[in-house]
């Protein structure tokens, strides 16, 4: 399987995912709040995806993961919820 097709794979993955949550929010009132922000929310993925911004993302993850674990503030942040003095 190429790049292009597993692009094409995940592209009609949250399609399929996108149209659960509109079936979601048609059928169960109680959550149609909850299932139309999923929608919106992939709808927003699926377009950015699109446009190519995930390119790279995966070195940048990498880099403020290998940050975070040489930066006590920052791991402290995510520990306790609490934030750096500015």
């Amino acid at each position: 399987m190429g790049r292009r097709d597993e692009r094409d794979d995940l592209i009609a993955y949250l399609e399929q995912r996108r149209d659960n949550a509109e079936l979601m929010a048609l059928r169960s009132p109680e959550f149609a709040d909850q299932a139309r922000e999923r929608k919106r929310q992939l709808s927003v993925m699926i377009d950015e995806f699109r446009e190519g911004h995930h390119e790279g993302a995966a070195m940048v993850r990498a880099a403020l993961v290998r940050w975070a674990g040489e930066s006590n503030t920052f791991n402290q942040e995510i520990d306790d919820g609490s934030q750096a003095a500015a």
